[in-house]
């Protein structure tokens, strides 16, 4: 873990908001690494659960980029996870951290122009019902408990999709 994330160093540069958990006894780091099946599980050298794009963007900045993955993606023993807390098991080893999104999500509406910012580990069913709630709509898909963000990202597919258009546009 130390080879690849400095912990000290990053404490410091995150918010008071944010937490590091290291000890895979701890209830709350059980809590955090719990899937929906065990099969293969790895225990990483810490997840840190951060509460801004703040602590986002300095977590990725103390852990060098030849050791990122991408979401729900596996690099070898070690490297970066960042997920929503959705994924079906952790395949970041000791030498390595997940970055867990559940502390951070949001959604802002900007009636003015039309257009929404989601963020983080955001649902679905959360995005529509705010949306709704401002009198708005987005083709989303048909799973309340997805995160919304890698449903955009795929392109957004949906069975509003020929009235609606694709959740990416």
């Amino acid at each position: 873990m130390n080879d690849l994330v400095q912990l000290s160093e990053l404490k410091e540069v995150l918010t008071s908001t944010c937490k590091i958990l290291t000890d895979p006894n701890d209830l709350s780091f059980a809590e955090y690494l719990k899937r929906w099946t065990d099969i293969d599980l790895k225990t990483p050298g810490a997840i840190v659960l951060p509460t801004s794009e703040t602590d986002c963007q300095n977590t990725m900045r103390i852990q060098p980029p030849e050791h990122w993955s991408l979401p729900n993606t596996e690099i070898g023993e070690m490297g970066i996870k960042i997920l929503g807390g959705h994924s079906a098991w952790s395949t970041i080893g000791s030498d390595g951290i997940i970055i867990d999104l559940s502390l951070y999500k949001g959604i802002e509406v900007h009636v003015e122009s039309g257009t929404a910012i989601i963020k983080g580990s955001i649902l679905s069913k959360e995005v529509a019902v705010t949306l709704a709630e401002a009198g708005f709509f987005t083709a989303l898909g048909n799973g309340n408990t997805v995160g919304a963000i890698p449903y955009f990202l795929g392109g957004g597919c949906s069975i509003t999709s020929s009235v609606t258009g694709f959740g990416s546009d």
